[in-house]
């Protein structure tokens, strides 16, 4: 993610001014956008409860029991859409489609603070992506460890990887790694070894290519034992580079992008895998990395198309050889700030095109490790990522990557901090007072979802007003997520397909008066802080096997659905 001006105000300092604004045609590779409008810690809000699973409260309303129950709220339907979910269909809600990204430059006061703990458990996120987006090029994890800036850590209050194992304890949450393109292939192995690693385990790491001896898997699993976790916390996910794609022609060379942000020493994609005289490459970065923990996963930087990025996914590819586990991309809806019409739109209208072209590409699994709606601060001069309108977005594009059978999503970010330029905000919620943010409902909703997809069909009318997903929870349980991208209310008409009793449904519904509002309402609660499953959904009863709802105006509800004994 481009946000050097963001990350670095955070720390008070100044990143050399700010970067141009990218039109849609150099984004496409990025965001995958076409040309759809553009491109300390405060306990005060600790809840020690998480948002998952089932246990919603819910009140009952007056009037709201029958086959055809009584819409919630007062809006009054302008159109009536049947939806069908068919229970005996289908697919999989991998969990890890609802992960974050958590940036070192956020420090350790922050990740041991127990009101960001738990903020980020009540999120619903899943899982977290280490450290930290541009970031990720040049933090030097040894240096950071060592919290020595003369040896190439940024500050020495940069979060170490031994704050990022805390944390990670603390939330008992899974983490995804990001190694540096800067690095050798031993250094990476090393930091495999630190997370993964048993003390007593002296295989050799070796020399690498500028002659520093990483010496043993033990050395680094030791030295993770001396600053307080004795145990592995195993790190499964990695990736080799954060959109190496766009680095800086003066440091990456003429295949770069007059106005490419990334510090690495390439944007060709074929360098990229197999290096160079000077430059370890991604193949010998990873089998290296394999020799310490053969069962970690590691992914290589792709883009949407094959050609864009002067043809880098098209090198990665051939040059590549399938020597990787999954494929990552960055997905960033506009490069400037958008309408809420246009917001809400953009997945359900991009993401097929999308996937049909990756599959072009790879059959490997895809992970879209950032995503979020516009991608240069400097473009969000309508602060949009604080806006209701991003919540919507991150519903339907959670939604649509799921579909599309993408296995993992990483939500940029869940704290980040003011942006220098546009004073706009990419975070879930606020990085000194852990305030929420519209889109923290996003992964918060979600997290209420199933594991087992259901197909859905729909009026060839509702395509554009109207996302429908469907999933099984348990073996008794159904959930359906619909989303009203309209202004208007909604008038729902579902039916599941297979059932034959009666239903007793649980509505809970994220929500907003204006998209360009900074304020959303969860079951009627303006912005509220604390457990959300405090805060009762609507329940009523069917006495078929379908229900009719009113979903209001630009709303998002889950519905969790039972059969009646």
């Amino acid at each position: 993610m481009l946000l050097l001006g963001g990350a670095l105000s955070l720390l008070g300092v100044s990143c050399g001014g700010d970067l141009p604004v990218a039109g849609p045609a150099e984004l496409s590779a990025e965001t995958g956008s076409g040309s759809d409008g553009g491109d300390g810690g405060n306990d005060a809000l600790s809840s020690t409860q998480s948002t998952t699973g089932s246990g919603v409260s819910a009140t009952s309303e007056p009037g709201t029991s029958g086959a055809g129950s009584t819409p919630t709220g007062d809006a009054v339907p302008a159109t009536s859409f049947d939806v069908t979910v068919d229970s005996a269909s289908s697919g999989t809600f991998d969990r890890r489609l609802l992960g974050t990204n958590v940036p070192a430059w956020l420090a350790r006061d922050r990740f041991m603070s127990r009101g960001f703990q738990n903020e980020l458990l009540a999120s619903g996120a899943t899982m977290v992506r280490m450290p930290g987006g541009s970031w990720s090029n040049t933090y030097r994890w040894l240096a950071c460890e060592q919290q020595s800036q003369a040896d190439g850590c940024f500050y020495v209050t940069s979060a170490r990887p031994t704050d990022f194992i805390d944390l990670l304890q603390a939330v008992d949450l899974p983490g995804m790694w990001t190694v540096s393109m800067l690095d050798t292939a031993q250094s990476a192995a090393a930091l495999v070894a630190f997370f993964n690693g048993d003390p007593g385990d002296n295989r050799v790491i070796g020399v690498d290519r500028d002659g520093v001896d990483w010496k043993t898997v033990g050395e680094w699993a030791s030295l993770r034992a001396e600053h307080g976790n004795p145990d592995p916390y195993r790190i499964t996910l990695w990736e080799i580079g954060n959109e190496v794609y766009g680095g800086r022609p003066e440091v990456g060379g003429t295949d770069c992008d007059t106005f490419g942000w990334e510090d690495v020493w390439t944007c060709d994609g074929a360098d990229y895998m197999v290096g160079d005289d000077a430059h370890d490459g991604f193949i010998d970065i990873r089998e290296a990395m394999l020799e310490v923990d053969r069962g970690i996963e590691v992914g290589v930087v792709g883009t949407t198309d094959g050609a864009s990025w002067s043809n880098w996914s098209n090198e990665v590819i051939f040059a590549g050889g399938g020597s990787y586990d999954f494929y990552s991309l960055h997905d960033y809806g506009f490069s400037a700030s958008p309408s809420g019409a246009d917001a809400v739109r953009r997945p359900s209208r991009s993401w097929e095109t999308i996937m049909t072209d990756v599959r072009e590409l790879t059959s490997s699994p895809i992970a879209v490790t950032e995503y979020n709606l516009v991608s240069f601060e400097a473009g969000d001069t309508e602060r949009a990522t604080t806006r209701a309108m991003n919540a919507l977005y991150s519903v339907e594009l959670i939604g649509q990557l799921a579909e599309q059978g993408v296995s993992i999503a990483n939500q940029w970010n869940f704290a980040n901090g003011t942006t220098t330029t546009t004073k706009t905000d990419y975070g879930l919620v606020d990085a000194d007072t852990f305030s929420r943010l519209p889109a923290f409902y996003s992964l918060a909703l979600w997290s209420r979802f199933g594991e087992v997809l259901f197909d859905v069909r729909a009026d060839d009318e509702s395509a554009d007003a109207l996302g429908v997903y469907a999933s099984r929870r348990n073996d008794t349980a159904i959930t359906v997520m619909a989303v009203n991208r309209s202004r208007d209310a909604v008038e729902l008409n579902l039916a599941i397909e297979g059932g034959e009793g009666g239903l007793a449904v649980v509505s809970t519904e994220l929500a907003t008066a204006d998209l360009d509002s900074f304020d959303v309402t969860w079951n009627g609660r303006t912005n509220p802080a604390g457990n959300l499953g405090d805060i009762g959904g609507t329940l009523f009863e069917s006495d078929s096997p379908s229900f009719t709802d009113v979903l209001p105006p630009y709303s998002a509800t889950l519905f969790e659905v039972d059969e009646l004994g």
